[in-house]
Parts: C-alpha cells; structure tokens; sequence
C-alpha cells in the first residue's frame, strides 16, 4: 500500500504533467477567435447606407474569419435600442454594434439618463464617413440654399423639415441653420431615410438632411427632388454640381457621419485587433469598395486606437453645439 507522501508525489506529477502539455498548446489555439457565429447590430433599418454597409462588409468578413457574419436591425430611440441590446451580450467579440458616431459624441450630451456610459463601449474600427446633402422638394419654390432661407424667413412655420429622429447629426444640421439664418422651420422625425424621401418627393415634407447616396441621389438625379448643398471641402463627385455648404455660405457647418463597429469595453485586446483586421480587410475588398463609393461612402477601415481619439475630439465639438443650440432630450 502506498504512503501518503508516495500519493501526494503522484498526484503533483500529474498536475505538472498536464500543466505542461496545456502550456504546450500554441497561444492561438488556446483562444481561439473566432470559433462560432458573429452578429452585427446595425442601428438603423434596412434600406439606408448604414444598413449596407454592415451588409456588404458581412460578405466579406464571413470568407475572411471562416465564420458566418449575421446582420440584425435594431432601430429606432437614437440609437439607445441598439446599443443597449449590443451590451446586454456577453463581451466576447461576438456581437457587435454598427452605429454612427452619435451614440458616444451625441447622446452623452443630449441625454441626462442614458442605460450607457461612452466608457461602457470601444470602438473596433471606422467603417466610413458618409456625406450628408440637404435635398428639397421640387414644391419648394427656391433651387439654393440661400433661397430656401430667404423664402422661409418671408414664411415663417411653413416649411417641415424631415429628419432621422432627435437630436442626431441632421437634426443638429437643420437646427443649425435655422439658428444662424433665425429662420422658422418645423422638424419631423422619421424612424429612416427612405420614408423621409418618400415623403419629399411627395412634398409632405420641404427639407430632408441625409446622406449622398440611397434612397436620395435616384430621385436626384431623375429631378423628382432637389439637392441644395452637400458637406466636405470639395464637391461631391456622385452631385459634381451641387455647391458644398462654404459655397452656399454657410461655410462653418461642416457635419459628418461616421459609421463605426463597436464592442464593449470588456471585450479583449486581442479579439479588437482580431477583429480590426479582418475588417480593414474586408474595407479594402475591390467590391465591398465600390458599393461604398457609389452609394457616398468613403471607406476607412482605421486602427481603433486611431479612431478612439477622433471620437473623443468630435464629441467636445458636438457638446458645444448641443449646447448652442440648447437641445436636450430628457
């Protein structure tokens, strides 16, 4: 019969002995990522550019991490619905949100009670930049910007403005610019863009303040709606003869939209650059680049580290704004 000390001896061989062959395994195999499914939570509804481009990438990523890439429309309360069903999920890499820059340089400063905090999220790379174009409808009897505002103020609380809700870039845009021009014209917020278009070419609304590429740049280009002015320091080459907004004379409202993936915070290091990669791969796909360019939308496909610090300087520039303009939402 064996002693005690002859057991103990046993058994502390076994531990070291298994202890190594763990230690043996290569780090990658340890934690492997990823070894299941992964779902995009997209923000906004199907249809829209945001929509598209989760869509596109997912193609891409799905060849490019072995592992099927699922997208899933969250839409609706700034974002809030999305974001928070994005952070309920465990933080793990595998379900991640597509959202505009909104939810961490906007809400934070629109919001007294939010169910988040900026610091619960991390973005993991920057899927593009998507310019915004005020159209008008054709019932508008004014084809420039400075028309517009010369007819609304000879008509105060007549014209109706559409936006993608409260307190979102266009919707800072529009406000703005009745600010500025002290001009009178009244929002109506719609959950997407293609039913805000709708209703432009349909003139139930006057004014719609988007992005370049679907639903507006059709109806564009058919002359079913108008375009006043575009965002950026160039013209943009899909509306080569719109005038950007310095040319129509408001040269200090220069708004973007940036369409991010985010993670939690939680989730590792590891997995973020994981993941970081195999997005800007996907970015720079020949196909998943030209269905961004031809629908307005500049791809990126930055590090996050990079794209972090941008957040953080676009949101003291929106606190500011919020504050000018005086827009809280609750």
């Amino acid at each position: 019969m064996k002693s005690s000390k002859t057991a103990g001896r046993i058994r502390m061989m076994k531990a070291s002995i298994a202890l190594g062959c763990a230690l043996a395994v290569p780090a990658h195999a340890q934690a492997q990522f990823p070894s299941k499914p992964i779902t995009l939570i997209v923000s906004y509804p199907t249809g829209g550019v945001a929509d598209l481009a989760a869509r596109t990438v997912a193609q891409q990523l799905t060849t490019a991490l072995g592992q099927t890439v699922v997208v899933e429309n969250r839409p609706g309360g700034n974002q809030i619905i999305a974001t928070s069903a994005a952070l309920r999920a465990p933080a793990d890499g595998y379900t991640l949100l597509v959202a505009d820059d909104g939810i961490v340089t906007l809400n934070p400063h629109l919001f007294k009670k939010l169910p988040y905090k900026a610091a619960d999220l991390r973005p993991v790379v920057d899927l593009a930049e998507s310019r915004i174009v005020l159209s008008a409808s054709k019932g508008l009897p004014a084809d420039t910007l400075r028309g517009m505002v010369d007819y609304a103020r000879a008509h105060p609380g007549k014209l109706n403005y559409g936006t993608l809700g409260i307190g979102n870039t266009h919707h800072l845009l529009l406000e703005s610019i009745k600010q500025q021009a002290r001009v009178d014209i009244v929002n109506v917020p719609y959950q997407g863009y293609a039913a805000a278009i709708n209703d432009l070419v349909a003139n139930q609304v006057q004014l719609v303040s988007g992005g370049v590429g679907s639903p507006a740049l059709g109806h564009i280009k058919t002359g079913a709606i108008k375009a006043l002015a575009v965002t950026g320091a160039t013209r943009s080459p899909l509306l080569p003869d719109t005038p950007t907004f310095a040319e129509a004379g408001f040269a200090e409202l220069q708004p973007r939209v940036s369409f991010i993936v985010f993670a939690s915070s939680s989730v590792p290091d590891r997995v973020v650059d994981t993941l970081n990669e195999a997005f800007a791969k996907a970015l720079a796909h020949p196909q998943a680049a030209s269905v961004f360019t031809q629908n307005g939308l500049d791809p990126q496909g930055r590090k996050a580290d990079t794209v972090k610090a941008d957040l953080s300087a676009t949101s003291r520039k929106n606190e500011a704004l919020v504050r000018t303009v005086g827009l809280t939402l609750d």
